[in-house]
């Protein structure tokens, strides 16, 4: 059933949809990055610091956030390049942020600093937003094992099941706020997720397909 579903929505929402997002070359660059540096393994709790370089580019700032109950923290990287037409930047939603968040701001320095300041690039940088928690671990097991994963049967995943909640809480306060915030282009949104990420990724495409313009 969940197969057959995951192939209609394939179909419905990428092969046959018209609109298409113009995915930003930084948002590629980093997506790289963090998927090298990510596997099934049991992950790494050290958070990685952002390099000073990376102030060149991005203005960096969090807000703690309370949802039900639950504390949340959101990262964000603001660009200090104003996109050269003038255009609204893209959002680039991240999840695991504790841990994800910085990979991602590392990632595009690194490239930036490669490229000798492009300044094509600085203008075309998404604003990265990094869905985490305020704890001092990059995956945060509990919180993580709550929010992404679906409702099911049995008691493999009784500590889990929260990702419509979850959603709600991604679209209902954080979208709004950084779209308020920081006049991101509703139209080109971007969710990114890996393992129990990835899972809550699939379980957006599957319920709320037009949420976000991609999911990676």
């Amino acid at each position: 059933m969940i197969l057959k579903k995951l192939k209609r929505r394939l179909s419905d929402s990428f092969f046959l949809r018209t609109r298409v997002c113009q995915v930003r070359c930084a948002c590629v660059v980093l997506l790289g990055a963090i998927g090298g540096q990510t596997g099934w393994a049991q992950p790494v709790q050290e958070i990685t610091q952002i390099v000073p370089t990376a102030g060149k580019l991005y203005y960096i700032r969090h807000q703690d956030m309370i949802w039900q109950t639950h504390q949340y923290r959101v990262f964000v990287a603001t660009p200090r390049s104003a996109p050269a037409d003038k255009r609204m930047p893209a959002a680039l939603y991240v999840l695991d942020g504790n841990a994800q968040f910085p990979l991602a701001i590392n990632a595009i320095d690194e490239k930036w600093t490669a490229m000798s300041g492009n300044a094509q690039l600085s203008a075309s940088l998404p604003v990265i937003v990094g869905l985490g928690y305020p704890e001092a671990k990059a995956y945060p097991l509990a919180a993580r094992t709550r929010d992404y994963t679906y409702a099911a049967p049995g008691e493999a995943f009784v500590a889990g099941g929260g990702a419509a909640n979850f959603y709600d809480f991604v679209s209902s306060q954080v979208i709004p706020y950084i779209e308020k915030q920081y006049a991101t282009d509703p139209e080109h949104q971007i969710l990114s997720g890996h393992s129990f990420g990835g899972l809550f990724a699939l379980y957006v495409l599957l319920n709320h397909p037009d949420a976000f313009d991609t999911m990676l």
